[in-house]
Order: structure tokens, then C-alpha cells, then sequence
């Protein structure tokens, strides 16, 4: 049996303490990125200095980790091995597995087999229509939408839209407003993602203020905030099974060369949905698969970082940072992933906006 002790939210995490035996068992929910590892790890600092040192860590309910969030497992893993013990990991997801392999915090832990979530752990998970056996593609995919989003100019979000069960759902997003751009679309059967999954052709749309197509959904959208998307088929086997949506505050925020990148970006995640097919969770190593992996995660990880600065230089929300993120890259003509880079290591140089202007 175990007894629930306490709900304590960590910055952006969801973290539940309940004892089971001589163990502490802690339930972990939500991003462990840039911008929550360190709260996340002075959490298990605490627990330590505390004398509960025989830890595990519940992981039914994390729904991104990077290479932070893994560093700050293995200096765990570390710690507790320096006094015989071994730090255990519950009901790890699939996607949390194959980042834990390419980053090797594998080797110094121990997997235990899924028992009874924590309830009441954190957020619920954002993506709609996610089985337990397409875990690795959706993972695969929501990487792809970070990836997407950090390198088109002028995305601020981007989804994948799949068929499933002969129903088009979002297999992956990378923010909120994102999920709910698809769902006004799925639930008013009108929309660029929807044409782009159904008739296999790229879909612009460059000013929804000026958009003669789609009359329910447009307004929808445009409360949203969306001012421009661009919605890309997944073509597998010659037929579409989904689209890339990406969404931009911004009127005609995409050009041709952004509709080329977009197309590259789709090309890709079709890839992925043809290789996995009906056996998503194949356990089959994928070393190119593990190197796009490795590449997302290292962008996220730097844009999370940039985010960070800029919450400390003025003071702002995470969510107000990530915005003037994308704003300033667009003035700078530069991808949000280069300009983020720029801002981080500005940190080091003293300079104030990212060496630009």
C-alpha cells in the first residue's frame, strides 16, 4: 500500500511524493526540459539530504524529457550509486526509453515493469487519440513538429494529423493553441490540414483575414490568434495518411522557400509513419532515427535555454519569453533555433540581444 503524501508543482512539472515500504516513490508529469530540470533535480535533492534514498521514479505521466532532464537523472543515478544503491525508473514510455538509450542514463539505472499509475499527477497529456502501442511514432513525430517549428520561418506551432481507425486525429503538437487549431477543424470538417490530409496536396493559406474558403473555421482560427498556415501531405505509398500543420501569428509568414522546407519536413514524417507502420513499437535500433532524435532534442534543449535568459533578463512568463522568441527571430531573418543559440551565448559574451541588431 502506498500513502500519498503531497501535490507539489515544480515550475512547469507535476510531482507527487507517496511512500510504498521503505521506498519513495515519486510521479513525475509534464516537460522535463531546460526550464524544469533544475527544480526537478533540487526536488530529489531535497529527498536525498532528507534520507530517502531509496528512490522511483514514476514516469507514466511525462510527456517530453531532454537532454537536461536526463542529465539531471543521471547525477541521481550517480549519487545514489556512490552509496550502493540503485535508482529505480517505473512505467517508462517509449519515447522516454529511446532518449534514455541515446543519452546512456540506461546503463546506470534500473527499469521497472509498469504497475499502477500515481493518480492525479500533474497535466493531463495534451495529445488526443495517443495508444500505448504508437508511443514511439507519436514521440517520433511531436519531435519533428519542435524540429519544424524551430527551423520554417514564421512557424509559431506546428502539429502532425494522422488517420487512425479511418478518423483524422493529431498524433503530435507542441503547444496547446496547435491542439486546438486542429480540433476546430476536425470539428467544423473544413481546414488546410484537412485538405492536405485528404486530397495529398500542399495547402497555403497566407491571410486568414482574407480567406474566401472554409467560413466556420476561419473565425475560429482567427481567435486563436492564427493569422497564416501551411498545411503539408503525409504521402505514404502514394496515398496522403495525414499532414504537417504549421501555424504562424503572422500574415503571410511563409514564402516558397518555407513551403519547400515544410515539404522536406512532411517527406520525413511520412518516412517515419511507412517504417513503423503497424509495429510502432519495435525495438529494432534506428540509427538514423536516433541521430534526428538527438538533433530535436538539442534544439528544444537550446530554445528552452534562450527561453530562460530571456524569463531572467526581463522578468517575463515562459510563455511571454517563447513569444518574443519567435518575434525577434522573425526581425533578425534568422531560424528561431539559430537565433536561440545566438541569445544563449550571449550570456557568455555580455551582450544583451543576441550579437543582432
Amino acid at each position: 500500500m502506498g500513502c500519498a503524501v503531497s501535490t507539489r508543482p515544480y515550475g512547469e512539472l507535476g510531482l507527487k511524493l507517496r511512500f510504498e515500504g521503505d521506498h519513495t516513490v515519486m510521479g513525475v508529469a509534464g516537460d522535463l526540459d531546460a526550464l524544469t530540470a533544475t527544480t526537478f533535480g533540487a526536488a530529489l535533492t531535497s529527498l536525498l539530504d532528507e534520507g530517502y534514498t531509496h528512490l522511483v521514479l514514476d514516469l507514466t505521466d511525462l510527456e517530453f524529457i531532454g537532454a537536461a532532464g536526463a542529465w539531471a537523472i543521471t547525477k541521481l543515478a550517480t549519487r545514489l550509486e556512490a552509496i550502493g544503491v540503485v535508482l529505480t525508473l517505473r512505467s517508462v514510455p517509449s519515447f522516454a526509453s529511446r532518449v534514455l538509450h541515446i543519452t546512456r542514463v540506461s546503463e546506470l539505472v534500473k527499469f521497472e515493469a509498469s504497475t499502477p499509475p500515481l493518480s492525479g499527477v500533474g497535466r493531463p497529456a495534451r495529445i488526443s487519440a495517443v495508444q500505448r502501442n504508437t508511443a514511439v511514432i507519436d514521440a517520433a513525430l511531436r519531435m519533428m513538429t519542435v524540429m519544424a517549428t524551430a527551423t520554417v520561418d514564421g512557424a509559431d506551432g506546428a502539429s502532425v494529423t494522422l488517420r487512425r481507425n479511418g478518423v483524422l486525429v493529431t498524433a503530435a503538437a507542441n503547444n496547446d493553441t496547435v491542439l486546438r487549431m486542429d480540433s476546430h477543424q476536425y470539428h467544423t470538417g473544413q481546414g488546410p490540414c484537412l485538405t492536405a490530409a485528404t486530397e495529398g496536396t500542399q495547402v497555403l493559406s497566407a491571410s486568414l483575414a482574407e480567406e474566401q474558403r472554409w467560413a466556420d473555421f476561419v473565425p475560429l482560427a482567427m481567435g486563436e490568434g492564427i493569422a497564416s498556415i501551411l498545411s503539408s501531405p503525409l504521402v505514404v505509398a502514394g496515398r496522403p495518411v495525414g499532414a504537417l500543420n504549421i501555424y504562424s501569428l503572422t500574415e503571410r509568414a511563409f514564402t516558397h522557400d518555407q513551403s519547400e522546407t515544410a515539404t522536406l519536413f512532411a517527406e520525413q514524417a511520412a518516412g517515419m509513419v511507412d517504417r513503423h507502420g503497424g509495429e510502432p513499437g519495435n525495438a529494432v535500433d534506428h540509427p538514423e532515427e536516433d541521430a534526428r532524435i538527438a538533433d530535436a532534442l538539442s534544439a528544444r534543449e537550446v530554445i528552452a535555454q534562450a527561453q530562460g535568459v530571456l524569463m531572467a533578463r526581463q522578468a517575463i512568463s515562459a510563455a511571454r519569453a517563447a513569444a518574443t522568441l519567435h518575434s525577434a527571430a522573425r526581425v533578425a531573418h534568422l531560424p528561431v533555433r539559430r537565433y536561440a543559440s545566438d541569445v544563449v551565448a550571449s550570456t557568455h559574451t555580455g551582450t544583451e540581444d543576441g550579437g543582432h541588431g
